[in-house]
Order: C-alpha cells, then sequence, then structure tokens
C-alpha cells in the first residue's frame, strides 16, 4: 500500500489534505487507545511511515515542484496522563502542596520509534518511566475537580509536544457528608421539638470538628441551607452547606 493510501488520500491530496489525515489517523490508531491490540500498534507505525515519505523534500507531490521544501509537521500532541488523588473531605479546607509519581511515556532513546523490532519500545517510539511532579492543591477541592499540569503528559518522537497531566480529586474519610449537584450536603434528623420551634444542633462538620449549630423551624423532607459551613472560596469566605431534614 502506497503512503496515500495509506492516509486514505489520492495522490492528488494537497498538502493541508495530508496533514489534517495525519492527525486524524494518529488519534485514531495510537497505541494506548488500543492497549493489546498488536494490529493498531503496526497500523500506528505504517502512518508514521506514510507520512515522513510524504513530507520528505525530495518527494514529488502534484501540488508543488519536488525541490519544494517539506510542510511543517502539524501540532500532534501526546495522550494526556492521568491519575486520582485521594483526599480526606477535612484536608481540602487548607491548601495543601505536596507531590506526585506517574508513568510517563517518553521518546524511545534507542530508535525514536523507527524500528519495529526495538527491544525498548517495541517501534511504538515511547518508554515508560516514572516521573515525579510537584502538585498544589488549592483549598476547597471537590470530587472531579481536575488539576492540570499542562505539558507533563505522555510524549515521543511521534508526536510534536506532550499532552497534559490531568490529577482528578478524589474525597474519602467524608463520613455522612457528600457532594452532589456542585453542593456540600448531608442528610440529618431532628426531634419534633427542633422541627417545630428551632433550636440547637449537634453535628460533625464537614472539616472534621463536632459542634452545634443554630436551626430554625423546618419541615421533614426538606433542605435547609447552612451559610459559612460549606467548603473555602477564592476570596477566603466558605460557601454554604445543605443539610436534607429526613
Amino acid at each position: 500500500m502506497d503512503a496515500y493510501a495509506r492516509l486514505g488520500l489520492t495522490s492528488s491530496a494537497t498538502p493541508s489534505q495530508v496533514r489534517r489525515a495525519y492527525r486524524q489517523a494518529v488519534q485514531r490508531w495510537h497505541p494506548d487507545r488500543h492497549p493489546g491490540d498488536p494490529l493498531a500498534q503496526e497500523r500506528f507505525i505504517a502512518i508514521q511511515v506514510a507520512y515522513r515519505r510524504l513530507t520528505q523534500p525530495d518527494h514529488h507531490h502534484p501540488d508543488r515542484p519536488v525541490h519544494s521544501p517539506a510542510p511543517p509537521s502539524p501540532r500532534v500532541p501526546g495522550d494526556h496522563a492521568r491519575i486520582q488523588i485521594l483526599l480526606p473531605l477535612a484536608s481540602v479546607f487548607a491548601p495543601q502542596t505536596g507531590s506526585v509519581t506517574v508513568r510517563i511515556g517518553e521518546p524511545c532513546p534507542a530508535c525514536s520509534g523507527t524500528q519495529s523490532a526495538c527491544p525498548h519500545c517495541q517501534g511504538r517510539g515511547q518508554v515508560f518511566r516514572p516521573r515525579t511532579f510537584a502538585l498544589h492543591v488549592p483549598a476547597g477541592a471537590h470530587p472531579g475537580q481536575i488539576l492540570r499540569l499542562a505539558g507533563q503528559g505522555h510524549h515521543g518522537a511521534l508526536f510534536t509536544h506532550p499532552g497534559d497531566l490531568w490529577v482528578e480529586v478524589v474525597w474519602t474519610r467524608r463520613g455522612r457528608w457528600r457532594w452532589e449537584q456542585g453542593r456540600l450536603t448531608r442528610a440529618i434528623w431532628l426531634s419534633r421539638r427542633v422541627r417545630t420551634r428551632g433550636g440547637a444542633v449537634r453535628l460533625t462538620t464537614p472539616d472534621g470538628r463536632r459542634g452545634w449549630i443554630t436551626v430554625p423551624a423546618v419541615p421533614r423532607h426538606s433542605w435547609l441551607r447552612v451559610p459559612g459551613l460549606g467548603l473555602p472560596r477564592d476570596e477566603g469566605s466558605r460557601a454554604a452547606a445543605w443539610l436534607w431534614i429526613r
């Protein structure tokens, strides 16, 4: 199969069409998207070979002279590396600084992806090695929040620049507190006297302290908004928390 056909093109394709087809093929057949599939790996390598042939300065292209320079390489990012960090709920009420260690794909030092029989990367052009990154977690980090480290993801000889490292926040040891629809919530039971007259209620706050809060009269099976009990905000205040009255 010739280089044009490998990219799904005809010999009349323009340089911009070649670059567009290459980007689409790389994203479709990257080995990380098809783990354990040798066919995907072979196609991925063949795509690289086809693109290099079509962008060599001495390769004849019907839309440009033989001596014309090769088009610039398309901006092809590597895959994003994704990990999760587990944080106790009580810890997210203050900023934290630490580090994370992640296995990151890097350019193969032996062949740069040019040899399918390379013992280091098997022709993928990548080897995976542990790397340690400094990580700052802002106060108020909630479940599902992504801390993005730009340019610290997977890369290799087949990409023009690395992807990003995405760190997803997961809460642990949260007691009865939940994160639902962007709100910090929990269910509590109130005596009939407190529901009808209001009064003081003791509970464990989200930051792990045992304390008392004063609640107004409130019916069962309704939400009660408690200002200042939720997660920290950027300006230093705290959002409201919501209590479900059982």
